[in-house]
């Protein structure tokens, strides 16, 4: 596995005894803090023989309370002993106070004040010759110079416990001495040796009399028998740990079961969901037993599953939510936790973000003196570099890796840096050096017959060939590369390989075969959810892989296969589509969120298995391997089953469900019997040299192609932007003229006897409201009914939807922020009370009543939702765009795009007045993907959202004209397109009236 780029992650199970958190440095206890003058008192009342009983009982209850996890009630009973002990003068009391304040204390993270309690309590022992009590304090003193990472001062304290225990032949100072030496052991990375001295524990106490001890004796034997792949053994361990924990109510040691189960449950039973279920019964037991650090452990967990799993947006939120406990609790910095944030952040395309937490990690490795977490940040941060074209700070970080892996003598995160740095000169252009570092990564990989890494290496090479025009070994290269990369069923490198044969195709002119191996690369992108990370940034291919689709299109084209094309377009829009879902935590409706859960587990289940089975076929076979390899092939084959049941079922119960976790779409024939006859759909596909354009209705579909690609579109699309949201340019004449003769002029042949012309922008033609277009002298708005969709299938899923009631309104106007960045809106206050004097049923909420909740509550009942409020798209992450409305104390009143996914519409309109709500992401296939896909799963089959900026004056005006029309019976199109054409009689500028479209369904 590789381990040098962000497209593997670091991820670490925590594991009690192995890797402990360094705790902070807390100021002196103060006694005076544990009880009042009140309770001193009633101590005081009593008689010496009273508080002398009183002692003794709660001396006797103090072990149940700790065993059982009692803390809080345990530590409010021990300043009976410390200060009935100081009242009587009894310092034996007062020394089994501080004694067990520090045993709580070191289980709940503060090692620094229970070693201030340690050191009062062990003297007073020693000094009253009480062995067995100066045996449980040392073994305290061990477990909190573990966790201080002072081995020094631990394997000193494990000396003198051992050899009072043997001088005492006390069985449960044996016992403690043996499970800290084999801890000291494992941490020397002596296993043979850690291993022994757990097996003495258990021969020295078969029945489980020290339970907490024998227990945690099994818990790291089964470790050790996982480390060796004998999973069955480890299974046997775990059990047997669990019954003692049972039987006597130890909750401390369920937890650390539980916590190390869930981590083999997930890696070797790949039982995900039995996995979080363990680590949330972890959770419950923290909060019952008010730990601290130990929540970190769980969080961090927790999102190493979700990773696993590819819900990234769950992994996102366990690892913030372990990154904001640190913070407040004031435990210092966990590295991995850091870590673990910048790859999945990288994951996720936020660069700046992982670039953040990776420094930090750096810092804390540099720190800790922790070298190979050093070198896998650097090698991290400079693949962060390389990505965003800082190739001479990349290859510096890249070197500085490569020499403490050389020091380290790791000869195959050698050869991945190699690697690494044969694609950063591919990127530079340097080929005769990226094809030097390629040959020694391969040497390596030979060596050790990684087969998966042959396979990406001999990738990078035909693409080295290819780019020297060497086209017989390019594809030599790239078809050796397929084999191995079929031979371990490695997805990532199968696309790569055919990609690489298809370019291979072109260049011979076998235009067939290229089209055969490009729809078997496509074929790959739908079958794996994620973007292939985990070997982009390996591959010498500098394209989006979604190119893959543009190269087929563009074939399928030139070959006169048009129908074909426009089949593809809707399959890597809607891949797009995935795309820009993928990797946020989506709340769907309640009556969906189970069946979107279960489906979503089935895939990522499939692709982990898939993934590990790759893995395993990249090594050396053997009969552990093979045995492990028929196990995850028959998990495979079941959870296959359960998914493709599903989906078959879903595909007709809710299709738009699935169009959020697979590639869902329809042949043509389907689509276009739900087109209604009086509309033309005009669907633009935008490729880098030319645009193809699809014109269908319920009985046509033609193709036409336009001498005019996205890098020469591009200018004029964001010129003409430009002067439409300036109210002052008075540019937008030419500007709309040239451009309208390149896109509309060519097509007017098709508008006759069409009242509604359906829109599916493309690329930078997302930016446009084309009704400003002109056409013979006039705008399109002033004869024809204008409006949009992100996709024919989505087209069609609105239509589904359609509704005819528009009775009710649910309107929300210049909600209160108490954030100076959104200015106050009055003229949306005055728009929602002039509407809704247009309706009978309306209900309007206006500043702090505008509340998010009130909406969530509320949505459901309404025909109409009219949002008159500020808004925000965020183009890079579109499920992040958001609808600004006053906040309380449920909400915050930012409502996400991925928030409104969970909305149960019935809504024949939603109306978003605000700014710039149509754009979300201009993503590599797709336009409109903001606010605009969340409310159309929600339930509404049709959305006016703005382009741009817009006057509180023209917009108010314009939604009492268009709510006047549509109640005449006009339909939403035509309505919008009159009431546009008033305000551009009244205002020329199309900045006034031009901003809004619709989206959806038109009728």
């Amino acid at each position: 596995m590789k381990i040098v780029n962000l497209s593997i992650l670091f991820f670490i199970f925590y594991l009690v005894i192995f890797i402990s958190l360094p705790s902070v440095c807390l100021p002196q206890f103060d006694f005076s803090q544990l009880d009042s003058d009140q309770f001193y008192q009633q101590l005081q009342n009593l008689t010496p023989d009273q508080l002398k009983d009183l002692c003794y009982s709660t001396y006797n209850d103090l072990e149940t309370l700790y065993l059982t996890g009692q803390y809080p009630t345990l530590l409010s009973k021990i300043r009976i002993l410390i200060f009935g002990g100081s009242i009587l003068g009894n310092e034996i009391f007062e020394a089994d106070g501080f004694y067990y304040s520090a045993r709580v204390l070191s289980r709940q993270g503060k090692e620094s004040q229970a070693l201030q309690y340690l050191y009062r309590a062990y003297p007073i022992f020693e000094k009253n010759h009480e062995i067995s009590r100066q045996i449980k304090a040392l073994e305290v003193m061990i477990r909190t110079t573990q966790n201080l990472n002072l081995w020094q001062d631990a394997k000193n304290y494990t000396e003198k416990l051992t050899a009072l225990s043997e001088q005492s032949n006390d069985d449960y100072g044996k016992v403690s001495s043996l499970l800290n030496q084999g801890v000291l052991s494992y941490h020397e990375k002596k296993i043979e040796e850690a291993e022994k001295k757990w097996v003495e524990i258990i021969q020295i106490d078969p029945n489980g009399q020290f339970s907490e001890i024998t227990g945690l004796a099994y818990n790291h034997l089964a470790h050790i028998y996982l480390m060796k792949g004998n999973t069955t053994l480890a299974q046997q361990h775990f059990t047997e740990a669990f019954k003692l924990a049972e039987r006597n109510q130890n909750r401390f040691l369920e937890f650390v079961l539980r916590l190390n189960y869930a981590e083999f449950l997930a890696n070797y039973k790949y039982k995900f969901e039995m996995a979080i279920q363990s680590l949330n019964r972890c959770q419950q037991l923290i909060h019952e037993m008010d730990l601290t650090y130990q929540r970190l452990w769980v969080q961090n967990n927790l999102a190493v599953i979700y990773t696993q799993l590819g819900e990234f947006g769950k992994a996102r939120y366990f690892l913030e939510e372990a990154l904001s406990y640190q913070n407040q609790a004031g435990i210092p910095e966990d590295i991995g936790v850091l870590f673990n944030l910048g790859v999945l952040y990288w994951h996720l395309g936020q660069l700046d973000d992982a670039e953040k937490y990776l420094i930090r990690a750096q810092q804390h490795s540099e720190i800790q003196n922790d070298i190979l977490t050093h070198a896998k940040v650097l090698a991290n941060l400079g693949t962060i570099y390389k990505t965003r074209g800082n190739e001479h700070k990349a290859f510096d970080y890249y070197q500085k890796a490569l020499a403490i892996f050389e020091e380290l003598n790791m000869e195959i995160e050698i050869a991945d840096l190699m690697n690494n740095l044969a694609n950063l000169n591919f990127q530079l252009g340097d080929l005769e050096s990226a094809k030097k570092s390629l040959l020694i990564a391969l040497q390596t990989y030979f060596h050790h017959s990684l087969i998966s890494s042959i396979a990406q290496a001999q990738i990078n090479l035909g693409y080295i060939e290819l780019e020297n025009d060497r086209i017989i070994p390019a594809k030599l290269n790239f078809s050796r590369a397929l084999a191995g990369a079929k031979k371990t069923q490695n997805l990532p490198l199968i696309f790569y390989a055919h990609l690489g044969l298809a370019e291979v195709s072109l260049k011979n002119q076998d235009n067939d075969q290229a089209i055969q191996y490009l729809y078997e690369a496509i074929e790959v992108i739908e079958e794996t959810r994620g973007k292939m990370e985990n070997v982009k940034d390996q591959i010498c291919f500098t394209e989006n892989r979604l190119t893959a689709y543009d190269t087929l299109i563009k074939e399928l084209n030139r070959q006169g296969r048009n129908i074909e094309a426009f089949d593809v377009s809707e399959r890597v829009k809607s891949r797009s589509f995935l795309d820009i879902v993928s990797g946020h935590d989506i709340q769907v409706k309640p009556k969906d969120q189970e069946m979107y859960e279960t489906i979503q587990n089935l895939y990522g289940t499939k692709e982990f298995l898939q993934n590990k089975k790759s893995e395993l076929l990249n090594q050396s076979q053997s009969t552990s391997n093979s045995l492990e390899l028929f196990q995850i092939n028959q998990l495979l084959q079941d959870v296959e089953n359960k998914l493709n049941t599903l989906l078959i079922d879903y595909k007709t119960i809710s299709p738009e469900l699935l169009s959020l976790m697979t590639v869902n779409t329809f042949p043509l024939s389907e689509l276009q019997a739900q087109i209604n006859p009086d509309v033309l759909i005009i669907d633009y596909y935008v490729l880098e040299e030319k645009t193809l354009i699809w014109i269908m209705s319920n009985d046509s579909f033609a193709t036409i192609h336009l001498p005019l690609g996205e890098k020469n579109l591009q200018p004029l699309i964001f010129q003409l932007r430009g002067s439409l949201s300036d109210y002052k340019s008075q540019e937008y004449f030419s500007n709309i003229d040239d451009l309208s003769k390149k896109i509309i002029e060519p097509l007017l042949g098709f508008f006759d006897k069409k009242k509604h012309i359906v829109i599916i922008p493309h690329r930078s033609l997302s930016y446009i409201p084309f009704q400003v277009l002109r056409a013979n002298g006039h705008y399109l708005v002033e004869n024809y009914a204008v409006s949009y969709a992100p996709s024919l299938n989505a087209y069609c899923y609105s239509v589904q939807k359609k509704s005819t009631e528009k009775s009710s309104l649910l309107a929300f106007g210049n909600p209160a922020i108490n954030d100076p960045s959104f200015i106050p809106l009055p003229g949306a206050e005055t728009e929602v009370k002039e509407i809704a004097q247009l309706f009978n049923q309306p209900t309007i909420y206006i500043g702090p009543e505008a509340t998010e909740t009130q909406l969530l509550q509320n949505a459901f009942q309404f025909d109409i939702i009219h949002l008159s409020t500020h808004a925000l798209s965020d183009e890079q992450f579109p499920m992040y765009s958001f609808i600004v409305l006053a906040p309380d104390q449920k909400n915050d009143g930012f409502l996400f795009a991925h928030e409104v996914f969970q909305l149960s519409l019935s809504s024949n309109l939603v109306v978003l007045s605000a700014c710039q709500t149509a754009l979300g992401q201009l993503s590599p296939s797709e336009g409109l993907v903001g606010l605009s896909r969340s409310f159309f799963y929600a339930g509404t089959p049709s959305l006016i959202a703005s382009l741009w900026n817009v006057s509180d004056q023209s917009t108010m005006e314009l939604f009492i004209y268009f709510y006047k029309y549509w109640f005449q019976g006009y339909s939403k199109s035509q309505a919008l397109q009159m009431a546009q054409k008033v305000i551009l009689n009244k205002y020329p500028h199309p900045y006034f009236w031009a901003p809004f479209i619709l989206i959806g369904y038109e009728q």
